[in-house]
């Protein structure tokens, strides 16, 4: 743990991804100690939008209840986390992942954004402004990585679902590969050399404004990862999401989005996908949709509801 980070700081939220969960004893300490020595020094800690990933053991209900207890406020992605939650820790609210606002809490924080990198993505940005094709943009993980030993059935299914589309979607649409990770990098660099796609790289932070730009104006994502999820839902690009059955994308596709509800498929759905991706492929016509309105305008209340959160610490 830094602590001179802590010391410099007036507060300490913790955020960010799934990050309460007790599987890895280490876990619970990893984060719980950031907002416990910020406590120990006089200072207000949080806990905001976080997502559960299960909390299973004796040990971690009781460490994670001392914890939470002493924070000024916490908050969780969904109900389903907040429920998930609730043997540990009962007062947690549900708002939403940080991700839904992180441009207006930067906005609200005075945080100037880092310099952009504008070489990097110069060509992909020219090439789509050269088109007046459709776009589709992809983002997968690299799942033969991330589940090892489990990787095989409908998770191969998948992999081959997306190579297939990948190959049929390039006679009528522009293809872009958008990774969102480190470790997707080689699942899409093959991607990309099999099928002649064009692979967008986003690294860090001083990618994102020059990133936006380039995924404004695609037609439709397709993609794994939670928060490319919301980066195409907050963006208006209608939006295919896919996730494990329970896990958080399917969690938040259930927590009154159904729009996404409507496009969402576990890997257990893969010949549905695989329809679906066909049709699409075959007539060259994106029929998604973008958010409704009310579901726009609720994720602009729950948007509210955290930056009063954060406001609340200096209140």
């Amino acid at each position: 743990m830094r602590r001179s980070a802590v010391d410099w700081a007036d507060a300490v939220v913790l955020s960010g991804g799934g990050i309460l969960y007790d599987r890895a004893p280490k876990n619970v300490e990893n984060y719980m100690r950031y907002v416990d020595y910020a406590v120990s020094r006089g200072k207000r800690a949080a806990v905001l939008g976080a997502g559960v990933q299960g909390i299973v053991t004796e040990d971690g209900r009781r460490r994670y209840r001392e914890s939470l207890s002493r924070r000024a406020f916490v908050s969780v992605r969904t109900a389903d986390d907040k429920r998930a939650l609730a043997a540990s820790f009962e007062r947690a609210g549900a708002t939403l992942d940080i991700a839904f606002f992180a441009r207006a809490m930067l906005a609200e924080l005075d945080v100037a954004p880092g310099p952009l990198r504008r070489r990097r993505h110069a060509r992909a940005r020219t090439a789509m402004l050269d088109s007046d094709r459709p776009k589709i943009g992809i983002a997968v993980s690299d799942l033969r990585t991330l589940k090892g030993r489990r990787y095989g059935g409908n998770f191969a299914d998948f992999d081959q679902s997306i190579d297939d589309f990948v190959a049929a979607a390039r006679e009528r649409f522009d293809v872009y590969l958008l990774q969102h990770a480190r470790s997707d990098a080689r699942r899409l660099r093959a991607l990309a050399r099999t099928h002649g796609a064009t692979l967008i790289r986003y690294l860090d932070i001083a990618d994102m404004d020059l990133y936006r730009e380039l995924l404004v104006r695609l037609d439709l994502m397709i993609r794994v990862r939670l928060h490319a999820i919301v980066l195409g839902m907050t963006m208006g690009i209608p939006t295919i999401g896919i996730g494990t059955a329970g896990a958080k994308q399917y969690r938040l596709a259930r927590y009154e989005m159904p729009t996404l509800a409507r496009r969402f498929y576990s890997f257990s759905m893969i010949e549905r996908l695989r329809a679906a991706l066909e049709r699409i492929a075959a007539t060259g016509k994106v029929t998604e949709q973008a958010l409704g309105e009310a579901e726009r305008k609720r994720i602009t209340r729950l948007n509210n509801e955290n930056l009063e959160l954060i406001r609340s610490l200096w209140a």
